[in-house]
């Protein structure tokens, strides 16, 4: 089975109810996904800078910064942070600043 069709499966229901949700998992679950994506931005960049004419890796930079530019982003974010601010602090990690 794959992700996309995990959320469909039949048994999810059957394990997995919304008392079993618990605001600490949930917002544990929501800093791994932007710590990922941030440790993303900042590889992306990185090589971007490295080979600034290498299309894969800029088209791959173009999909980073829509995550952050994302409604998805604002709800894990709970739209407490500017993603321009977060993509800027990023950039200046992604030169060792």
């Amino acid at each position: 089975m794959s992700l996309s069709e995990f959320d469909k499966h039949p048994r999810l229901r059957e394990y997995m109810k919304p008392e079993d949700l618990d605001t600490d998992g949930c917002v544990a679950l929501c800093a791994e996904v932007l710590k990922s994506a941030a440790e993303d931005y900042v590889r992306t960049r990185q090589a971007l800078n490295a080979r600034p004419n290498n299309k894969d890796i800029k088209g791959h930079m173009r999909v980073c910064e829509q995550f952050y530019r994302s409604s998805y982003f604002r709800a894990l974010s709970c739209g407490l942070v500017d993603p321009e601010t977060v993509m800027a602090d990023l950039d200046r990690q992604a030169k060792g600043e």
